[in-house]
């Protein structure tokens, strides 16, 4: 690998010098300056005026108008880009045709999901914005500071306060927009939108929580009461015990640790970000977190369309179904969303559930249409679901053992190993699993009748603090409402 200096007039650079990747590797994104040089990494991050891209020692930013070309590694990402440019054009039917094709390269794809229903709002309407209709639609108001967006104020009861945002919190994400060095008008326009239409932002926010003696099975230890697991997102908050110092400054299941005493942790693992939230009772954990939150706008009042700016807005249908939003994959129907408040919720589905069977029809090799057909019905009537989950737990030492478990009781059925009971305050109970749930698969091993019982437990059992990853099946009977669609 060959260390190639760039003028410091031309490239600014976050961390460190940059590295050339040699011409035979792959495994890259690649960018192409305008001044013939080539650049390789992975993109990780694309503002308004620069992209961040990440290389072994570190990461740097790259201005945009020292940019040629950019290919990226994989296809889907190519074909995003090529979408982004014609929704920038506002050619909104190209873009869409072109996300549309990302997603059947990879129909997990999240960016691309939220490019179509961000392209496809703003296809729908373009209308005249101010600040004083975001605080009439959202009940917030926003600044600049720096080069990011800020909550100035939230009104009370209002829909942004019912979602949990607060004054101070930054806004990095608006659907899979990118705030950083965007312009205060583009984050309004992206806010402002039809009443009862919802949007998705990232906030980021800091606390902190004071550490306290807090008792652990029959242990005492410091700590602010949550549970954590390094997950795809990053480090995770997993459980949230009630009344504890982590619950007091309102933290939540699923809210996303990106900093800890103002330091960075993605790089970091898990067990040495346990380290550095040790500490002395009584001495604040100073924390910044991350939370995807959605909130449905109420109170906008039409206005006078204009072809200046766009903005979003949802046309909606109401059908019988149970609330979830679906994709096919190899192994079946995944959710990819779960509708607020609608009967899938409520039952508990996950986004990330693969769906087993619906009514007793094994679902694998089912068409999507075929499968919405299962879901929907009249209204009031039940349908019968078989989900599978995958869980990541840490194990806990069990009192009196020299061996981490997962906190619960188990037999053996003739589908897989049944929990029998959850006990409190256990990993199983952290990560939501249930009485009546089937275990099958430890890790990528099936367990459905593969291995006796001794076997399985010898499987699930191992050292205290050790990552373990479990599938579940469960079996959900939920009942058909009215449901509102895009």
């Amino acid at each position: 690998m060959k260390i190639k200096k760039i003028n410091a007039t031309k490239l600014w650079i976050f961390l460190l010098p940059f590295f050339i990747c040699s011409a035979g590797n792959l495994h890259c994104d690649t960018i192409i300056l305008k001044s013939g040089s080539i650049l390789k990494g992975i993109i990780v991050k694309e503002y308004s005026d620069r992209i961040l891209l990440r290389i072994p020692n570190g990461e740097v930013g790259i201005y945009k108008s020292l940019i040629s070309k950019i290919i990226y590694l994989r296809p889907e990402q190519n074909l995003l880009e090529i979408g982004n440019k014609y929704a920038e054009r506002g050619e909104f039917d190209e873009a869409l045709v072109h996300y549309r094709k990302a997603l059947q390269v990879n129909p997990d794809f999240e960016e691309a999901k939220d490019a179509i229903a961000r392209v496809s709002e703003s296809k729908e309407s373009q209308k005249e914005i101010s600040e004083e209709q975001l605080r009439r639609s959202l009940g917030i108001v926003i600044k600049k500071e720096g080069n990011e967006i800020k909550v100035a104020s939230v009104d009370t009861r209002s829909p942004a306060s019912k979602a949990g945002v607060k004054p101070g919190d930054t806004i990095e994400r608006i659907w899979d927009v990118y705030l950083k060095y965007e312009k205060l008008d583009k984050a309004i326009a992206l806010l402002t939108g039809e009443k009862g239409a919802s949007v998705s932002l990232t906030i980021r926010r800091q606390v902190s929580p004071i550490r306290r003696k807090i008792r652990w099975y029959q242990k005492e230890c410091v700590g602010i009461g949550i549970s954590i697991s390094m997950e795809e997102g990053g480090l995770t908050i997993t459980d949230v015990s009630s009344g504890q110092p982590a619950d007091k400054v309102g933290l939540k299941p699923g809210d996303c640790i990106v900093a800890i005493r103002g330091k960075s942790i993605w790089y970091i693992g898990l067990s040495e970000a346990i380290k550095m939230m040790a500490g002395q009772a009584g001495i604040p954990l100073d924390l910044t977190i991350t939370r995807k939150v959605r909130i449905v706008r109420d109170g906008y009042k039409k206005i006078k369309a204009t072809p200046s700016l766009v903005l979003p807005v949802v046309k909606e249908v109401e059908i019988a179904g149970i609330g979830v939003q679906i994709v096919l994959t190899s192994k079946g129907p995944k959710v990819v969303n779960v509708l607020y408040r609608s009967p899938a919720e409520i039952a508990g589905i996950r986004k990330g559930d693969q769906f087993i069977a619906i009514d007793g029809k094994l679902t694998k090799g089912v068409s999507l249409k075929e499968t919405k057909k299962l879901l929907r019905g009249e209204v009031g009537s039940n349908v019968q679901i078989v989900i599978e989950r995958n869980s990541s737990l840490i194990r806990q030492k069990i009192p009196g053992k020299n061996f981490g478990g997962i906190g619960c009781m188990l037999s053996k059925g003739e589908n897989g190993f049944e929990i029998n009971e959850v006990l409190p305050n256990g990993a199983a109970k952290k990560t939501g699993m249930k009485k009546g749930d089937i275990i099958v698969r430890v890790g990528s091993k099936d367990v459905t009748d593969k291995i006796s019982f001794s076997q399985f437990v010898e499987e699930i059992r191992g050292p205290v603090g050790a990552e373990l990853t479990l599938a579940i099946r469960r079996n959900l009977v939920i009942k058909r409402t009215k449901i509102r669609v895009q």
